[in-house]
């Protein structure tokens, strides 16, 4: 048998999740055709809102039945933290010697703090450094100012930089004057009658030193003897008769005198030999 339903619906509104939702439900007035003893209740099931939850409406009562979360919300997982990179410069301070120290010896040691388990440098070599982050570190220094630069290096790659100014001072040496000659010369004749005319220089100085006599009309050359003597013979083949001239002896630390010598000619009184 053909059953008719005659349905009076009430429409309204439910805000489930942030979604709006339209309910229609049968009012208690309305039932099925007299004479029929089954009550009929008409259900309505919406799909689950963004939180994975199954809402149901039972159109007969006006009520909404919330079921449990469905294992979509179980299987989401939070992104892991990536872990934050170090940028941070490692702590690095110089504690001995002060900027602007000076000292006598060229060798000082310097001697700070920097953050532990990392690296110091100066001048290419690598500073002794403890669990604490004391370093030490031995440098040479040059006469006047020397600026010396430090490096610290963390495990990360990051870098701190000081430097400090420090003077080497060192005493000037005076100037040695120049020594006074011990090279001596003398003359043994001072002229001569013979043919062809000549003269003898000698003396002494120190072993080694060059010697040479000059004049216009002859020169000669020797070096001091090991024992410190020195002797030149010199002829003057073209000096004029009678008429006396310059004769120059020099040694090579410097010594200089100046002699004369004179060619005697028949008629001319002199020493002779």
């Amino acid at each position: 048998m053909k059953r008719t339903f005659v349905v009076a619906a009430t429409v309204a509104t439910l805000l489930v999740g942030g979604v709006a939702l339209a309910i229609v439900a049968t009012p208690d007035s309305a039932g099925p055709v007299a004479g029929e003893e089954a009550h009929e209740t008409t259900t309505t099931t919406v799909p689950s809102d963004d939180d994975g939850v199954d809402v149901t409406f039972a159109e007969e009562e006006g009520s909404v039945e919330k079921t449990e979360p469905t294992a979509a919300k179980d299987h989401l997982e939070e992104p892991e933290e990536e872990p934050e990179h170090d940028t941070s410069p490692p702590d690095l301070a110089i504690l001995y010697p002060e900027d602007g120290a000076h000292f006598s010896e060229s060798k000082v040691a310097f001697e700070g703090i920097a953050e532990p388990g990392s690296q110091v440098f100066a001048a290419g070599y690598q500073a002794d450094i403890d669990e604490e982050g004391h370093w030490r570190i031995v440098l040479i220094l040059s006469p006047g100012g020397n600026v010396a630069k430090f490096t610290a290096v963390d495990a990360a790659g990051n870098e701190s930089h000081a430097e400090v100014q420090v003077f080497l001072d060192v005493e000037e040496e005076p100037e040695e004057e120049p020594k006074e000659s011990d090279f001596v010369a003398y003359q043994t004749y001072g002229s001569c009658g013979e043919e062809p005319p000549y003269d003898v220089w000698h003396g002494s100085g120190t072993p080694g030193t060059e010697v040479w006599v000059v004049s216009d009309f002859g020169s000669g050359h020797t070096v001091v003897g090991e024992k410190g003597k020195w002797e030149l013979k010199v002829f003057f083949e073209e000096a004029p008769c009678n008429d006396e001239f310059a004769v120059v002896v020099e040694s090579s630390d410097g010594y200089r005198k100046v002699f004369e010598f004179i060619r005697l000619c028949e008629g001319e009184e002199g020493e002779s030999h």
